[in-house]
């Protein structure tokens, strides 16, 4: 089969090829990275500057592709996924891809997430996350929009989509999944004395969170709330982030008793306001923000202990972003996050780490320090009990974006990243070093 992005219109001649050469190209890369041998930094190394502010890797914090031009046709929705010569069992951790629905309600597109399922299912994930944004086409989830479609209806075609691939769904409810008039950080504790709550959280709750959490029950179990509150264009203060937890798990229980909440993954190696700072720890792994909405959902949103409003907690991994990294780094910043809750949660919690961004870009590492970061990563997570699953960012890069994070390029060509996938992040947890 044919791998590369299934555009139906701006075909490379070079993806053609790769049905043959597919695993020569394999085999090349991995001789690079077999001669590359990075240097791994000691343990206690400090890790390297996270991403500029304006290049958070994924659309939930700005990163807009161009619009089509005028008059331009889109092509045709691509086909359901089908197994390619060098696939391999699917197993039970994820990968994100482009945009899911483009500007104008359109689901096939170049580097669209539609496109992208067949590369995703022979890579072996066997989950998908997939941002529920509006986009510019949609008012809400319900209202007919510029396509004469609803936002539903469109993410409808998006979740069979997945669903025939053999992928199932993990939920991002971002900040792009609901527009609303008043800022989020409205009536925040930290600044203006305020309790944290406001009329766009409840708002997303009722409207964007119990609505999807209905729709899509039955097919959806697992939802994201928020993405990276700590960081960038997607930052609300812990006490709005509290209250956004406490009115979308009252409305995704709601809808859907057996759904699973995961708050936002929290992003690592990004600094934090010294603000907030009610736990202490050593390392900027999302720890210390999370402590503070634990703190401000008990004080001001009516959190009480034994009942917290998430089933799970989401962490986002961007360390060492320009070179190599180790095991005990990856181990020391999972590690802290899991002692933030754990203190508030108790040792016996039933509560697990989802990972629901890992990765790093090629234009900073080389493809094959890209490659050995991945099996260095998915073999400490593997080892680590308490972590669901990891979603690595992501499957292709989109060059429209600036994102060069992907395990294929543009094009659909393997990096060795992608064999790395195959190797370690579907195998078994046991999987030594």
């Amino acid at each position: 089969m044919r791998i590369g992005s299934l555009d139906g219109s701006r075909r490379s001649p070079r993806v053609g090829a790769l049905t043959v050469g597919f695993l020569v190209t394999l085999v090349l890369a991995l001789m690079g990275l077999a001669q590359e041998q990075p240097t791994v930094p000691h343990a206690g190394a400090p890790s390297a500057a996270p991403l500029p502010a304006g290049q958070v890797p994924h659309e939930g914090n700005g990163v807009v592709p161009p619009a089509p031009g005028p008059g331009e046709v889109p092509p045709p929705e691509p086909k359901a996924a089908e197994p390619g010569p060098f696939a391999v069992e699917q197993g039970g951790q994820g990968l994100q891809g482009g945009w899911a629905v483009d500007e104008r309600g359109n689901i096939a597109f170049l580097h669209s997430l539609s496109s992208q399922y067949p590369l995703m299912r022979q890579a072996g994930a066997g989950w998908v996350r997939i941002n529920f944004r509006l986009g510019a086409c949609f008012p809400d989830w319900t209202s007919v929009g510029c396509n004469g479609k609803t936002a539903l209806q469109v993410y409808d075609e998006v979740v069979t989509g997945a669903v025939r691939a053999d992928l199932q769904v993990l939920g991002l409810l971002s900040n792009e999944s609901w527009h609303g008039a008043q800022p989020w950080t409205a009536n925040n504790a930290e600044r203006t004395g305020g309790s944290g709550d406001n009329a766009y959280l409840r708002d997303f709750a009722q409207h964007a969170a119990g609505v999807l959490a209905a729709h899509f029950r039955g097919r959806i179990r697992e939802w994201e709330v928020w993405n990276e509150p700590n960081c960038c264009g997607s930052f609300m203060y812990p006490s709005n982030f509290a209250w956004l937890l406490t009115h979308s798990y009252a409305a995704i229980k709601a809808a859907d008793p057996a759904a699973l909440v995961i708050s936002g993954g929290l992003i690592s190696a990004y600094p934090e306001e010294p603000l907030f700072s009610p736990c202490a720890s050593a390392l900027p792994s999302g720890a210390t923000y999370l402590c503070a909405t634990y703190d401000m959902g008990m004080t001001n949103a009516g959190w009480v202990p034994g009942a917290f409003p998430l089933d799970h907690v989401g962490q986002h991994l961007y360390l060492d972003a320009s070179g190599a990294t180790s095991g005990a780094e990856v181990r020391a910043y999972v590690e802290d996050m899991r002692n933030a809750y754990l203190s508030y949660e108790g040792a016996d919690t039933g509560k697990q780490t989802y990972i629901t961004e890992l990765g790093w870009t090629t234009a900073r590492v080389t493809p094959a320090v890209q490659a050995a970061n991945l099996q260095t990563a998915y073999t400490t997570l593997r080892q680590m009990s308490f972590v669901a699953r990891t979603f690595w960012f992501s499957i292709q890069d989109i060059p429209e974006a600036d994102l060069a994070f992907g395990l294929v390029d543009a094009a659909g060509a393997p990096k060795p990243g992608f064999l790395a996938y195959q190797t370690y992040a579907t195998a078994a947890r046991t999987l030594a070093p």
